[in-house]
């Protein structure tokens, strides 16, 4: 069986697990217990999360993807109890892929935006961005 290239994987976990929930999905995915944890938590607090892709590069076992997302805080997120809300931001990621499994991601979500619209956190007036 021929090992899947690293941006069909990474395609593949954004589609099946992050906008899919499909948990099923994750050990075939992720190389490490650290990694399933911290997605298991993420999709925890936000149950009907949506991925969409705005642009994904790869380059050898690394693959860099631009997205926007979607969700309503069903769960805790960032020390904060469900709140109810929804809300939509960016998200860029590089993955690294070996033998068909991503074995580490770093990620940068605007974490304040996403807290913002929930309602946890409110910008103090007249601080600009």
């Amino acid at each position: 069986m021929r090992t899947p290239a690293p941006v069909d994987v990474v395609g593949r976990f954004l589609d099946e697990v992050m906008s899919g929930g499909r948990g099923d999905s994750v050990p075939d995915l992720l190389a490490s217990e650290p990694l399933r944890d911290r997605v298991e938590a993420f999709r925890s607090a936000f149950a009907d999360l949506r991925v969409r892709v705005v642009r994904m590069v790869a380059q050898d076992e690394l693959v860099a993807v631009h997205v926007v997302a979607t969700g309503t805080q069903t769960g805790a997120f960032q020390g904060a109890a469900p709140t109810g809300r929804s809300w939509s931001s960016s998200c860029t990621a590089i993955y690294e892929v070996r033998d068909g499994r991503i074995v580490d991601f770093w990620l940068n979500w605007d974490t304040l935006d996403i807290v913002e619209q929930l309602g946890v956190v409110q910008r103090a007036a007249g601080v600009s961005a």
